[in-house]
């Protein structure tokens, strides 16, 4: 969840059951000392999409169980902090959900199946056997596709997920990526929420489950490396740099087969104007020497960043564990 101000106009997220009646808490007592959201156990947050609509319902952390199966899973709170820098932590916000919205759109296969499924619960199911084992083999294909277009990011759970750049007549898209995009994410008691699918582990956690000191085989990095690598093109793709790639940001599927890049809260464009030379972005242990210098840098700060981590996969330990930048160097 991420701090918000009342300078742009955001879905309403009203509670559902006991949250309703929470949500006249002042939202100063829902914060810690530093800003960041105090979710409680059991809380419900009900999301709802821009100009009203069905709600979707989640709790912090994880989860109930979208249309398809799956779990939800909202990011995990305080990314940007409520106060005195409000303003500043909504245009981070806005700019994060930005970057997940062009990365996470959907392709086509992933509109194919969705039309296909509208037709069939229109038609009812379809006449035979031979139509749903017919419809079993397309979706099979559909699904290999549509893993194709996955990219490996975590999937973004949207108020609008059923956009594509064309009008359609069901009502989905507007034409206008633009508005699309500039849509602020919804919020909740003054943070900005972003819902995810849920993926319950990351790298840090299956190298500590099955690597700690010694690492991983071999097999397993050269797959989590492809797949980190796609992901990688993908954001090249929209010139987009992620900034802080770790394996605490990186998340692994409940069979440990699927990786998927998360947490986009230091991400931006390369082609930004306002990308000041800072030498703390990226995460110490995985901070490239141009960052350190506080020389220029690009998209090539997330390629650094990815062999470290990969190197710690295979070893179990962090490749440069420097105290400081100096001692990084």
């Amino acid at each position: 969840m991420f701090a918000s101000d009342g300078d742009t106009p955001a879905p309403d997220l009203g509670g559902a059951g006991p949250a309703s009646s929470a949500a006249a808490t002042s939202a100063q007592e829902c914060d810690d000392p530093d800003g960041y959201y105090k979710p409680t156990s059991g809380e419900v947050i009900g999301l709802r999409r821009e100009g009203g609509g069905k709600r979707r319902r989640s709790r912090p952390g994880r989860g109930g169980r979208p249309r398809g199966g799956g779990e939800l899973g909202l990011s995990r709170p305080g990314t940007h902090r409520q106060g005195g820098s409000s303003r500043r932590s909504s245009r981070a916000a806005l700019k994060e959900m930005r970057i997940l919205r062009m990365l996470c759109r959907r392709g086509p296969a992933q509109r194919r199946k969705r039309a296909r499924r509208q037709q069939r619960d229109q038609g009812g199911g379809g006449d035979g056997n031979d139509n749903n084992e017919d419809d079993d083999e397309d979706d099979e294909e559909e699904d290999r596709k549509r893993q194709l277009e996955n990219h490996h990011i975590v999937r973004l759970l949207d108020v609008d997920p059923d956009y594509s750049p064309a009008p359609s007549a069901s009502g989905g898209g507007g034409g206008d990526p633009a508005a699309y995009y500039a849509v602020p994410p919804p919020t909740y008691r003054n943070h900005s929420c972003f819902l995810f699918e849920y993926i319950p582990y990351n790298l840090r956690e299956v190298l500590g489950k099955f690597g700690s000191g010694v690492g991983i085989n071999l097999a397993a990095v050269r797959s989590y490396a492809r797949q980190l690598f796609v992901a990688l093109v993908h954001l090249e793709k929209h010139r987009v740099v992620h900034a802080d790639l770790k394996p605490d940001n990186i998340l692994v599927s409940a069979n440990f087969s699927t990786i998927k890049l998360a947490d986009f809260g230091s991400a931006f464009f390369e082609t930004d104007h306002d990308n000041d030379p800072t030498p703390y972005l990226v995460s110490r242990f995985y901070r490239p020497p141009e960052v350190i210098l506080g020389l220029e840098y690009d998209r090539n700060v997330d390629l650094w960043s990815a062999s470290v981590t990969l190197a710690e996969l295979f070893t179990g330990s962090v490749l440069f564990p420097g105290q400081s930048n100096n001692d990084m160097l």
